[in-house]
C-alpha cells in the first residue's frame, strides 16, 4: 500500500499519481539490483490519498508505532 496525504496532493496536483508510481518504479529497479542478492519484488496492491490528517493513520516519531498504525488502517473494514 502507498499513501499520499494532502501536502503531497497541494504539491505535485494532478501530477500525483504519475509521481508516485514513477518513484515506485525507481524503487523497484533498486530492490531487483543484483548486488542485493536477492530477488525482491515490490508490486503496489493499493494506492491511497489521504487529504484530512483526521482521517487516515496516526503518524509518530516512534516507527513502529506508525508501522502498526498504517497496518491497521490498511485492514478491510466490515461494515456494522
Amino acid at each position: 500500500m502507498v499513501v499520499a496525504d494532502n501536502k503531497m496532493v497541494e504539491y505535485h496536483g494532478a501530477n500525483l499519481q504519475h509521481y508516485v508510481l514513477t518513484l515506485m518504479s525507481i524503487v523497484a529497479s533498486i530492490y531487483k539490483d543484483p548486488s542485493i542478492g536477492n530477488l525482491i519484488n515490490i508490486a503496489i496492491v493499493k494506492f491511497a490519498v489521504v487529504l484530512d490528517e483526521k482521517e487516515g493513520p496516526s503518524i509518530s516519531y516512534n516507527p513502529q508505532t506508525t508501522l502498526k498504525n498504517f497496518a491497521y488502517g490498511s485492514r478491510p473494514r466490515t461494515p456494522r
